[in-house]
Formats: structure tokens, sequence, C-alpha cells
């Protein structure tokens, strides 16, 4: 999953302009204005933002998440580490988690580590390592679950 000199345009661009009969350039175009438009869970990112936890995004994704996604929003400013599948050559998202742990030092356990994803698959998994898991479904029960929770603020 090396992205190259060419970075993501290798990556996605190419293959999906081949596939779809669209000029590589275009199909890059598209794909960084739509990157650029993507839509937050506004309670979701208001609970995050109050939270005085430490959080990490880990995400399965690809190298276009760390080169137009994540400066455009400037999630490293709220998240850290921000951890992809790309970058560390696996799609596991218990590993992912675990690099996360890894990054923050060795104070931090796994029960002490709450992996939030939409994949009951992804949850399932970071639970039978022993973390503490939160199967997303919607916006309004993560909200209401976690709003008194996680050291956020009045």
């Amino acid at each position: 999953m090396d992205a190259g000199a060419d970075g993501w345009r290798t990556i996605m661009a190419r293959p999906l302009s081949r596939v779809l009969g669209v000029d590589a350039t275009r199909m890059r175009s598209h794909m960084e204005d739509c990157c650029r438009r993507v839509s937050f869970f506004p309670l979701v990112r208001e609970l995050s933002n109050r939270c005085k936890l430490p959080q990490a995004i880990v995400t399965v994704n690809c190298d276009i998440f760390s080169m137009i996604v994540a400066p455009h929003y400037r999630l490293q400013d709220r998240y850290d580490p921000i951890i992809t599948s790309w970058q560390s050559h696996t799609l596991d998202k218990a590993e992912l988690c675990d690099l996360a742990m890894k990054r923050w030092g060795p104070s931090f356990s796994r029960e002490q580590c709450l992996l939030i994803d939409n994949r009951l698959d992804c949850v399932e998994a970071w639970r039978k390592r022993g973390g503490a898991a939160y199967h997303f479904r919607n916006e309004t029960d993560l909200a209401e679950r976690f709003a008194g929770l996680l050291g956020t603020e009045d």
C-alpha cells in the first residue's frame, strides 16, 4: 500500500479513472473536491470538542485521507495521533488501536481506551483484545450515552 512518489493519485485516481472511463486528472480533481466537502455529525463533533481526554483517529483509509481530508479539516489539531491503514500497512482496526495506544505511551491500557466505530466487526475485534468499545449506530444515541462522561465540560 505504499503511495510512492505520486501518492494517492496512483492508488485511487488512476484505477478509478480507467474503470469509469474518465481522465485521471479530472478524477483526481473530483476526488479532492469531494474530500473538502465531508459532512460531519454535528453532535459527535460537539462531544469530541468538549471531551478533555486524549483522542486519536484510527481509520481504514487510503492516503487521500492523510493528504487531503486531515489537513483540510485540521484534524491534527484535535486528534493525536491519527493512525491510518495505508501508513500502518494493516486493515485490522484493533491493530490500529494498539498503534495509537503505543504512540500515547505506557500509561494507557486497552480497558481505558474506548473505540467508537460503526462496524460491529471492528468493535468485537477490539473487545476480544480487552478493549472498551461502542458500536456507533447514530449520533443521537452516542451523544445521549456519553454526554455526561469522558471528562466533558458542562
